[in-house]
């Protein structure tokens, strides 16, 4: 919560004692909306509800739709019908879609009720849409213009239809059966000599999603050509609506968030913050990744049994053992979040596979000749032993090349397989890595240490 947020909280609560609404309304006045909702986040339902009350109504509905989605339904609760379905009806038409929603089905039904019939069939269209898609996140409040018309006709179709468009520094310019046909600013309008029509100073090079694309690709739309908007467009070219920056960044911070959880393999993420979520909970997302790796980890300690005479005969290499795991669990994983950054960016595609997979292996060779030659060294000075020390930097050189190799495709054969990659998380491909270090660094223990070589070393 911002410090803004903090120090108003006190005065809200004191006026809400017994304060009327224009008492409530003028403090509040000069807040921005973000800030006041992060106060309503830290009230009692009943408390925020008398603030939503006390606000104007277009005023309220943007602070509404800034709320944290929890606050959302419990405010459902306590506002009169009426000025909720007032307050639905006034939403951004994506907002409004994901709070009805989030609502139980009876709910979801009796606040659709309330709302007119232009906005009801509004909400129902875009909530058809499957989540995580451009459909999902766009809005129908946008203005389209006919290419007929001139700068100035444009500007007085502006002014009647710009009160409910989400933004109208861009304008579509559609034909009479509502295909996009090209784009123009508001800037261009400006500068454009009267005389001219729409159709002869727009931009015809439209960059356009369908509103089945995944909303990580209209993130890499957003970033590639560095829009404010774009439209959405169905198979056939005519408009459906429009994806807004704001949205994207929820969607990138979204992305991000999961990405970082996967990578860490915490489960996946929820919109209730940290400190509100019971141990139970935050244990039950943890613990099916943590069972996997620990059945992998069986597997590492069935192969160490299974080298139980290199373990007995070669027992100074056992020393060395969590040391080179360690490194190549930490390369491995290195490798493995350059790559799912790069994948979901869009910088990386399956197709690069052969050229990752080199430039990793290169990687592997300089950072593991570079570790190897120090470690082998420090077992040397150490310890005296020219062949041990040999085993530990050869193993180090192959367990970096093993390790990074890992971590660049493991990533790629995920998405090929259609799931996320960043499935492929840190403590995953550690443990993968951990399995083949013990298999080459115990075979090539026994191909430069004979046993009894070995007997001598580790006495």
């Amino acid at each position: 919560m911002r410090e803004v947020g903090r120090l108003i909280l006190p005065e809200v609560a004191e006026l809400l004692e017994g304060g009327a609404d224009e008492e409530i309304r003028e403090a509040l006045k000069d807040l921005h909306p973000a800030d006041l909702a992060e106060v309503l986040d830290e009230m009692s339902p009943e408390h925020a509800a008398r603030v939503i009350a006390s606000l104007g109504l277009q005023r309220a509905a943007r602070v509404f739709e800034l709320l944290e989605e929890d606050s959302q339904l419990s405010l459902i609760e306590h506002l009169g019908r009426e000025r909720l379905g007032r307050l639905v009806e006034e939403m951004a038409p994506d907002d409004r879609v994901d709070v009805i929603k989030a609502l139980p089905e009876r709910s979801r039904a009796a606040i659709l009720a309330l709302v007119a019939e232009e906005e009801r069939e509004d909400i129902r269209k875009l909530a058809a849409y499957p989540e995580g898609t451009a459909g999902s996140l766009m809005t129908t409040d946008f203005v389209t213009v006919r290419p007929t018309l001139t700068p100035t006709e444009t500007f007085d179709h502006l002014r009647e239809e710009a009160q409910g468009a989400e933004t109208v520094y861009w304008l579509y310019v559609v034909d009479d059966n509502e295909k996009l046909k090209g784009v123009i600013s508001l800037r261009d309008i400006v500068l454009a000599d009267p005389r001219r029509c729409i159709d002869e100073i727009m931009e015809r090079d439209v960059i356009t999603v369908t509103a089945g694309d995944d909303q990580e690709q209209v993130a890499g739309v957003f970033s590639k050509y560095d829009l404010l908007a774009v439209p959405v467009v169905d198979d056939e070219g005519r408009m459906l609506g429009i994806v807004t920056a704001d949205d994207v960044l929820d969607v990138v911070e979204e992305e991000a968030t999961e990405d970082i959880f996967r990578l860490a393999a915490a489960g996946d993420p929820t919109d209730t913050d940290y400190l509100e979520q019971s141990v139970l909970s935050i244990s039950r997302r943890r613990v099916v990744w943590l069972l996997l790796l620990l059945v992998t980890g069986f597997l590492s300690a069935l192969l160490l049994d299974a080298y139980e005479d290199v373990r007995v005969g070669l027992p100074v290499l056992v020393i060395f053992l969590p040391f080179l795991m360690g490194t190549g669990g930490n390369a491995g994983t290195q490798a493995a979040t350059v790559v799912v950054r790069g994948l979901g960016t869009g910088e990386l595609e399956a197709r690069h596979v052969a050229r990752v997979l080199t430039k990793e292996a290169l990687v592997g060779i300089t950072l593991g000749a570079f570790l190897g030659l120090l470690a082998a060294g420090w077992v040397y000075v150490t310890r005296g032993d020219l062949p041990v020390a040999m085993t530990v930097g050869v193993a180090m050189l192959v367990a970096a090349i093993v390790a990074t190799s890992s971590g660049a495709v493991l990533p790629i054969l995920f998405q090929t397989l259609g799931l996320d990659p960043a499935l492929m998380s840190g403590p995953f491909i550690t443990t993968v890595v951990d399995v083949a270090i013990i298999v080459l660094y115990f075979e090539i223990g026994r191909a430069i240490l004979p046993p009894a070589a070995a007997a001598v070393g580790g006495g």
